[in-house]
């Protein structure tokens, strides 16, 4: 998409070149956690998960500032300049890479990441008819069966 958006609006070549910047980022974060979560899940050691965690905080975070700037800053150019059929190649692109039995999970915290007055809404408006259907009656049980897998306890309050 950045190449894309880049070689329509030349003047994005700034955001563009912060966009891939923040990617490589990123890249380098979760490489330098991977180890991290080996080592955790390989002794349970209190430490291991401090530092698994703050790596994981750290990841968080510039996600946070990457999302937010893509957000604000390239998809309304993409939006402008990309024709239906290309954004349906990026959406076929995502699913693509994404494995099939984590869409019950993906939609999920998608859904959860919505205020839940504005939930049915969202749904109603960006998802066809046989997937809320799903979703209904088979996939957000797997969801919140994973959730349940995941937090036993319950899910810990958001900050």
């Amino acid at each position: 998409m950045f190449g894309r958006v880049e070689a329509r609006r030349p003047a994005c070549a700034a955001t563009i070149d912060l966009m891939r910047d923040q990617h490589r980022h990123v890249a380098e974060l979760l490489s330098r956690a991977e180890p991290l979560s080996a080592a955790w899940r390989d002794s349970a050691d209190g430490r291991a998960a401090e530092r698994l965690a703050a790596a994981l905080d750290e990841i968080g975070t510039v996600l946070g500032v990457h999302l937010h700037d893509e957000e604000d800053d390239v998809i309304p150019v993409a939006a402008e300049e990309f024709s239906q059929r290309e954004w349906d190649a990026l959406g076929e692109h995502g699913r693509e890479s994404f494995p099939k039995d984590g869409m019950p999970i993906q939609l999920g915290l998608m859904l959860d990441a919505l205020p839940p007055a504005e939930r049915a809404e969202w749904s109603r408006g960006h998802l066809p008819f046989p997937i809320r259907l799903l979703w209904a009656i088979l996939l957000k049980r797997r969801y919140t069966a994973w959730q349940r897998e995941l937090f036993p306890e319950g899910m810990p309050a958001l900050v």
